[in-house]
């Protein structure tokens, strides 16, 4: 009975655990596809957790319709841009924002674990898969980052072209290419991220036929240059119809503004004392620094882009000041105060390397260590946002995988094969792996697991109206300018992912952010009443600004005296309590002058 159970075993791993000769069978490569994907999708969209940063609610926001003016959004394309602005307005039920990117997680993923159940060996396509529904999907749904989403679009799709392009199979090169423009359209900077991995894995693949193949590799050439022609074509149109709709005056201005704006308070910048000559010379006091740099840019009449990018010339941090070593060691000291993502990326590469030995192991160093190297030179130039590591870091699988897909006709076998102990091995620690990975999903987020959260995709919800601080903040007639910083505080209320409802909007303008200089910025200002919100505070009646920072309300007063009337006081009115237990309380602030 034991010889026979081990026989199975050793039947099961030859088909299974090595790199496969002949693709899988359909139908149970897509059941488990599709029950891996329920399964993750559902834990992790289905929650009442919740993770920062808030862009894609800020993204969610601009293109809900409750800006009027809107329908374009910074950092997407203008083709989704229109996509999502249209069918908010057509269908204003809905939450589009959410509904597409959600439905573009869940088919990116899918893809992802399709290719791989049926197309790569056992341990790595587990250890792989586990990873991505570990550390990136969190990222993508309960985190709801657009970066990520790019990424794990992108890798999905540049994974089924290259197995289209590997097993003459068409169908997976239109997949991958409709992902890999989708990817494009959420971040287009992350496809450029993807193109060294993408090369690595194709010279990867070059190097697997081996030599005297010289008919096959040009065949090979000739499919990946038809498939990498129609992705160029689909990117191109998308890239050249965002140009378009940027030159026009009414949104390049915004994008002008936002050039200047995001370099003083996304990078490091030297203190004022370091450069108080020199922005004294163009008029700029400390207090004016200080609110450009920590988020409140909202006066149009001084606030301009030629003045933020007049201040950020003068103020960028030298580059003498860096150093590539620093950046080198703090990366280092990241990832072993990061052992899980550490361990992670060390399972993955001991899979590979189990299977394909010295083949694979340049692939492995210098995709792995190309990553790294990409960390590196974000780090040195100052910013390393979670996002953009982890999306560094999922590329980096791409060549991984890419030297073990099914390819047709089978590659050359090699004089001496992987032997059925390393196969064991690597299965081994894809099964262990995969299986920590969702007994970590179930213990980290079934306990807050809530169908109920299905109200996400509906623009407005009793989960929202109901809220305290919604209807604290919501008054007719009232306008609250909120410290961009401290607006977090009702993101999370939301959830990062809720909308807020069309009467708050009412109330609400925003000291500073990546909207302002914008046409639907300005639009809502003036329709609300206060064109200028700094200005706003004193000159305009029951206005009142919101923020958790003393330091906030001494800056803006010393430059509401230097600027529009010397006589100018603060006055907390209100301090409003939070839930969320040891948190400073929102202050309400009038300002007036005697």
């Amino acid at each position: 009975m034991s010889d026979r159970v081990v026989e199975r075993v050793q039947r099961t791993l030859k088909v299974w655990g090595r790199c496969p000769v002949e693709s899988r069978p359909v139908a149970p490569c897509v059941a488990a596809a599709f029950a891996l994907t329920l399964f993750v999708v559902g834990v992790l969209v289905l929650n009442d957790d919740y993770r920062g940063p808030d862009d894609d609610l800020g993204i969610s926001i601009v293109l809900s319709g409750l800006y009027p003016d809107g329908g374009q959004c910074l950092f997407t394309n203008a083709v989704l841009n229109g996509i999502i602005y249209q069918l908010n307005i057509a269908l204003p039920e809905l939450n589009w924002f959410l509904v597409i990117e959600r439905l573009a997680v869940t088919v990116a993923f899918f893809s992802f674990c399709y290719i791989l159940l049926r197309h790569a060996p056992l341990g790595l396509s587990l250890a792989c898969i586990g990873f991505v529904a570990y550390f990136i999907m969190s990222k993508c749904t309960l985190g709801s980052n657009f970066t990520v989403v790019a990424a794990l679009c992108i890798v999905a799709g540049e994974l089924c072209c290259c197995s289209g392009i590997m097993r003459k199979a068409p169908s997976s090169c239109v997949a991958g290419t409709l992902l890999v423009t989708l990817g494009f359209m959420w971040r287009a900077l992350v496809l450029l991220l993807s193109a060294p991995f993408l090369v690595l894995a194709f010279a990867g693949l070059l190097v697997r036929l081996g030599r005297g193949q010289r008919q096959r590799v040009k065949a090979l050439v000739v499919r990946a240059l038809v498939c990498a022609i129609a992705v160029g074509l689909c990117v191109g149109g998308a890239l050249a119809f965002d140009k378009a709709v940027w030159a026009e005056p009414k949104w390049a201005d915004w994008l002008e503004y936002n050039d200047a704006r995001y370099a003083l308070v996304d990078y490091p910048m030297s203190d004022y004392d370091e450069v108080r000559d020199e922005l004294a010379s163009i008029g700029v006091s400390e207090s004016d620094y200080w609110l450009m740099r920590n988020w409140i840019t909202a006066d149009p009449d001084y606030i301009t882009s030629d003045l933020l990018m007049e201040v950020s010339d003068i103020a960028r941090e030298p580059v003498a000041d860096r150093s590539l070593p620093a950046a080198f060691l703090a990366e280092g000291r990241h990832l072993v105060k990061s052992p899980l993502l550490t361990v992670s990326l060390a399972c993955v590469a001991a899979c590979a390397l189990l299977l394909g030995r010295k083949r694979v192991l340049a692939t492995v160093v210098l995709s792995l260590g190309g990553a790294f190297a990409a960390c590196v030179l974000f780090r040195y130039t100052g910013r390393l946002p979670a996002r953009v590591e982890y999306s560094t870091w999922l590329l980096s699988l791409l060549p991984c995988l890419v030297a073990f897909l099914t390819i047709r006709p089978p590659a050359p076998v090699a004089a001496k094969p992987v032997g059925l102990r390393h196969v064991t091995a690597s299965a081994f620690i894809g099964v262990v792996f995969a299986l920590l990975c969702a007994v970590g999903l179930v213990l980290k987020w079934a306990p807050t697991f809530n169908v109920e959260r299905i109200d996400q995709f509906e623009k407005s919800s009793a989960f929202v109206e109901d809220n305290d601080l919604v209807q604290r903040f919501t008054e007719p007639g009232v306008v609250y300018v909120w410290d961009t910083t401290t607006f977090t505080q009702l993101e999370k209320q939301l959830k990062y992912r809720h909308l807020p409802p069309a009467s708050f909007m009412g109330s609400t303008t925003f000291m500073g952010g990546w909207t302002q200089g914008s046409p639907l910025v300005r639009a809502h200002n003036a329709e609300i009443g206060i064109p200028n919100p700094i200005r706003g505070l004193i000159d305009r009646p029951d206005t009142y600004f919101v923020t958790r920072r003393k330091e906030a309300i001494e800056q803006l007063t010393r430059y509401l005296r230097g600027h529009y009337s010397k006589d100018a006081k603060a006055e907390v009115v209100d301090e409003v309590p939070l839930s969320e237990k040891g948190a400073d309380p929102l202050l309400v602030v009038r300002f007036y002058a005697d």
